[in-house]
């Protein structure tokens, strides 16, 4: 995933960044705006490593592979998804009967984010940081 960021500062050979509109690299899902408006999704800053040697000030082009992320939101919506599903179906052959058999889907469903939850912050801790790729245009 490409996005555009604004220098704000340098540090040796690393510069702290802040993405211009973070919500447009990702569909605008809004998932990066935080529950309390006490920091806005635009004042995120990042430091990353400055290989094209912006100054501050200037607009620069930030890549991220998206693989980890990816396998961390398939994870993490996948896996409960399946106990919900394998839940209900566990307890409806065990029982022959609906409301109980939504009893174990929602057990299902529990458990699963409990398995699901780890494995996906270990995929998304192994997710690359953003690096600088050239300058942008301004």
């Amino acid at each position: 995933m490409r996005q555009r960021a604004q220098v704000v500062r340098t540090e040796g050979s690393s510069a702290w960044v802040k993405i211009a509109d973070p919500s447009r690299g990702c569909g605008d899902c809004k998932g990066c705006i935080r529950l309390t408006p006490a920091q806005k999704a635009e004042d995120q800053l990042y430091r990353v490593e400055n290989p094209v040697r912006a100054a501050a000030g200037d607009w620069v082009i930030l890549d991220q592979p998206t693989k980890e992320l990816v396998r961390a939101v398939v994870v993490l919506y996948g896996l409960p998804l399946i106990g919900l599903l394998l839940g209900y179906a566990i307890a409806y052959w065990f029982l022959q009967a609906d409301a109980p058999a939504g009893l174990g889907a929602l057990v299902g469903l529990i458990a699963s984010v409990f398995v699901a939850r780890p494995i996906a912050r270990r995929a998304a801790a192994k997710a690359q940081h953003p690096q600088v790729v050239s300058k942008a245009c301004s």
